[in-house]
């Protein structure tokens, strides 16, 4: 289950070296795909960004398809995609027969493949509410919108509408509605399992996926597959209940102005070996 962090601030960020922890011959774990760190450069008016999205309907496919139907007003948008599957069967069909040569009946066997098609109406449908919005999220061809309760929709376009004025859209919608994206910091994270930790001698952490690009995580010096060991004093383990973590700290954050982190950073030191070592980093969070 992956989630995404508050938003880390690069107005302070403290290195602290532990020294080399250990080394390993190979990467621990592969690279995610990048995404970028979503800002808004434009705040549309309701009415504008409405306009966007719909004049967008020919040239985007959301959550993979084709929009057939697109309705959209102030408080939500309603996307249906439908589509036809058409299967091929092949079937072997016997035909048995004879003849009679004389007072003798000749047996005949045979057959032929017949093929019948067959057609599967699908539908599928998307449901974006703008009060919902918690955050945006660009990947090089498409934009993700992530809702409260874990509800994602991806918009991938076409070129009849940016990426940076399809999230802006979204983000004005959600903004005149009184909604501010959650506080993020540009990364995400998951939580390691027993054999991840075992691989580099840990008892627990949150791993980092990725990083987002142009993100004050980034920008701070997180990379991916570093992994976050403590938040705010809290170790986290393999019993740590992540959720609770994360949400204290937030909290307490937002009381103090930052919160700190302990992570396990890992850097190729030769083309052999691995060097992990640990690093603390104070960070204070932002809000877009």
């Amino acid at each position: 289950m992956k989630k995404t962090l508050f938003v880390l601030s690069v107005f302070a960020l403290t290195f602290l070296m532990s020294g080399c922890v250990t080394s390993i011959t190979r990467d621990p774990w592969a690279l995610k795909p990048q995404y970028g760190w979503y800002i808004p450069s434009v705040i549309y008016s309701a009415e504008e960004a409405t306009a966007n999205l719909k004049n967008a309907q020919n040239s985007i496919l959301i959550n993979g398809r084709t929009p057939t139907e697109l309705d959209i007003d102030k408080f939500a948008l309603h996307a249906t995609m439908r589509w036809d599957v058409v299967e091929e069967n092949k079937e072997y069909v016997p035909y048995y027969g004879g003849v009679f040569i004389g007072w003798d009946y000749e047996p005949i066997y045979g057959g032929s493949y017949q093929t019948t098609q067959t057609t599967t109406h699908n539908a599928e449908s998307a449901i974006v509410t703008f009060k919902d919005i918690n955050n945006i999220l660009i990947t090089g061809n498409a934009v993700y919108i992530n809702m409260d309760g874990g509800n994602n929709v991806g918009f991938v376009s076409g070129g009849g509408l940016s990426l940076q004025k399809l999230a802006d859209s979204f983000y004005s919608l959600s903004y005149a509605l009184g909604r501010k994206l959650k506080l993020d910091g540009g990364f995400s994270y998951d939580k390691m399992t027993q054999r991840q930790a075992a691989e580099i001698g840990l008892d627990g952490g949150l791993y980092v996926p990725w990083v987002f690009s142009g993100s004050p995580a980034e920008k701070s010096g997180l990379r991916p597959n570093d992994v976050i060991l403590e938040v705010d004093g809290g170790k986290v383990t393999e019993n740590t209940a992540v959720d609770s973590l994360v949400a204290d700290a937030t909290a307490e954050a937002a009381k103090k102005g930052y919160f700190d982190m302990l992570v396990f950073h890992w850097e190729r030191s030769s083309p052999e070996s691995i060097k992990w070592e640990k690093r603390s980093l104070k960070i204070y969070p932002v809000e877009r």
